[in-house]
């Protein structure tokens, strides 16, 4: 049996923007904070990652379906992770994953024991000259021969976003060397899935260097100019993991 990962995809709408209202979802603890930002575009991110988490609290996990945002908080581990807090201050179990990108949110939770999740959102773009070289592995290098010229930018950002994911889930981000981790889709994914790919999470080719590491799912699909990435690990037993929209 498949292990289920809720997550959701939070858009911003210009017309009726979440962050003029950020006494609607916003603890007290958080809104002393929120208050602290000096730049609108951070201010709003992080007003967004935490609507986006509570709605998915709300609509994924039984017990939750009454919450009211404001008895919830998120606080953020040493490391940038971020978990659920109630209103008493005690953690709620579970990992939780936020990314931000332009006016969207992407989220993931799990309450599964042993079970960590990590996602990531990408505007697909150029990158900088040198990136390739500095943070891809060889064989990543090598695969980007077989990509179509057109696909260029696509598998960059697509490699990128899903490194960040298991970084995420390992908990180092880019304090770890990102060719710790490696991403290699198939040439005929990218010839037939790159135009394909907003129905379903498709499966990479995914390994990670770290000592001590499980059972690893990572995924990908792409919505309009953007990659979405999942990174899924399990300690022990190899577990199959389902992703579920919601």
């Amino acid at each position: 049996m498949a292990e289920i990962i809720p997550w959701t995809l939070f858009e911003d709408d210009p017309a009726n923007p979440v962050s003029r209202s950020p006494e609607k979802f916003l603890s007290p603890e958080e809104d002393e904070k929120y208050q602290q930002f000096k730049f609108p575009k951070r201010r709003t991110e992080w007003l967004l990652g935490r609507v986006a988490a509570k709605q998915l609290l709300k609509n994924s996990q039984p017990g939750f379906t009454n919450l009211l945002p404001r008895a919830i908080s998120i606080r953020n581990e040493p490391d940038g992770a971020p978990y659920f807090v109630n209103k008493d201050g005690q953690r709620l179990p579970g990992c939780l994953s936020i990314s931000h990108n332009h006016y969207l949110t992407l989220c993931a939770l799990t309450f599964a024991e042993n079970v960590q999740v990590g996602v990531d959102l990408e505007f697909i773009e150029p990158r900088f000259p040198g990136m390739v070289d500095d943070f891809f592995t060889p064989a990543e290098i090598e695969s980007l021969h077989t990509c179509p010229p057109e696909h260029h930018d696509l598998l960059i950002t697509l490699i990128w976003s899903a490194k960040e994911s298991m970084l995420k889930v390992l908990r180092k981000g880019l304090r770890l060397d990102t060719r710790q981790v490696e991403v290699i889709p198939h040439s005929m994914e990218i010839n037939n899935n790159f135009e394909h790919s907003s129905e379903n999470w498709l499966p990479l080719n995914a390994c990670c260097n770290v000592p001590g590491t499980g059972t690893w799912s990572v995924a990908w699909r792409r919505m309009g100019e953007f990659i979405l990435t999942s990174a899924s690990y399990s300690e022990g037993a190899e577990t199959a993991f389902q992703w579920i929209r919601v």
